[in-house]
């Protein structure tokens, strides 16, 4: 396992990246507003921290999509991000563009620290301004209370 970094930015108006970098890889993954990719990633790893198990969601970057797989057991994380090009149907398939291995304490502290400084540069109305929808304030705090409880059992 290796240390991860991760930052969520707004690249345009409806338009962000999710950028995870480790020491063996970097990935860039677009998303639209069309769909809840903060929210998503930010519950999905909720789910993770709070009960271990995997979880799956997508991102998608009209025309493509980002699937992500957040597996997690024994506090260690393991991301897997599939990318298909174009609209799904026949002859349209997955293929890997990034995994990686982290503590699963690890994951959710960038992951806090990342939209926290989103919050910062932008503030909840300038936010859904240039991103379109609102913050996802109550997603952000379910995190941040299930890294807390990682944190509090040692994890």
């Amino acid at each position: 396992m290796t240390e991860l970094s991760l930052v969520w930015r707004i690249a345009q108006h409806g338009w962000a990246e999710c950028e995870l970098e480790t020491p063996d890889g970097r990935v860039v993954v677009p998303a639209s507003y069309v769909t809840d990719a903060p929210e998503n990633l930010l519950s999905g790893l909720t789910h993770v921290c709070a009960w271990d198990g995997s979880t799956t969601f997508t991102f998608v970057g009209e025309p493509a999509e980002y699937r992500w797989t957040l597996t997690a057991a024994a506090g260690v994380l393991e991301v897997a991000i599939e990318h298909r090009a174009g609209t799904a149907g026949a002859g349209s398939l997955w293929a890997p563009a990034w995994s990686g291995a982290s503590a699963l304490s690890t994951f959710a502290r960038v992951s806090v620290r990342a939209f926290d400084a989103v919050l910062h540069e932008h503030g909840p109305s300038s936010y859904e301004q240039v991103w379109g929808r609102p913050f996802p304030a109550a997603e952000l705090d379910g995190l941040r209370s299930a890294w807390r409880r990682l944190r509090a059992s040692g994890a």
